[in-house]
């Protein structure tokens, strides 16, 4: 879903300059921030947000208090590399998907449409490549061409027999798994109660699936309650 989109589905307007006044308009609540302007089209009842994607968003419409338990959350961060191919190439290898133990660079490596148990003949494969913490912290404010190719030669390594690919996308993941979760929040926070402003997501549980249901299933308790 493109950002536009996105954010239409939430009901705001996406203006194209950024860094401009955030508005909540229609009775709801006056917030700004260095994001980009959104405008309600029409009210809502409640509003989840995913942390930490919205956590600057939302930095002037939290007390102290609610800001120095977000900003105590902690992630690891880590790049993605993407590699697709043309339809018909073949890769030869006898996995889907393999975690890497024993390189500096690259812990998780996908043959990604056979993963997904997706392969046909008319679309071309992908391979998706995960690389360690250690490296994405070194590497986080290194120049994506430069983090590519290191990547990619590593890659070599591991699995040569790799066919040249169509095209490749270099990806810095940021906010890659929660090492340290949000305290003294049960899978949720509830920012502002008129109208309902809540946070939820793994950031307030731990990294992984069973932690994303925890916090949407708190998520859905505190809406209950509150409606």
């Amino acid at each position: 879903m493109s950002q536009k989109k996105y954010y239409k589905a939430l009901g705001l307007t996406l203006n194209s300059s950024f860094y401009q006044p955030v508005r909540f308009q229609e009775g709801l609540i006056s917030v700004t921030a260095a994001f980009t302007h959104c405008v309600f089209r029409e009210k809502r009842d409640c509003l989840i947000f995913l942390f930490p994607f919205f956590f600057f968003f939302l930095s002037t419409v939290i007390n102290e208090s609610q800001k120095q338990q977000l900003e105590s959350a902690s992630y690891s961060s880590r790049y993605a590399l993407g590699l697709f191919y043309e339809a018909g190439t073949r890769i030869d290898v006898p996995w889907a998907a393999q975690y890497i133990t024993d390189n500096p660079c690259i812990r998780f490596i996908s043959i990604d449409n056979k993963k997904r148990n997706i392969e046909s003949p008319e679309i071309g494969p992908s391979v998706v490549v995960h690389t360690t913490v250690t490296f994405g912290s070194e590497h986080l404010d290194s120049d994506p061409a430069e983090v590519q190719q290191l990547i990619l030669s590593h890659l070599e390594r591991i699995v040569p027999s790799l066919p040249t690919p169509a095209s490749i996308k270099c990806q810095k993941w940021r906010y890659s798994q929660v090492t340290k979760a949000v305290p003294n929040c049960l899978g949720q926070m509830i920012l502002h109660t008129q109208p309902l402003l809540i946070c939820g997501g793994d950031g307030f549980t731990h990294s992984n699936f069973d932690g994303c249901i925890d916090s949407a299933m708190s998520l859905a308790e505190a809406v209950r309650s509150h409606l």
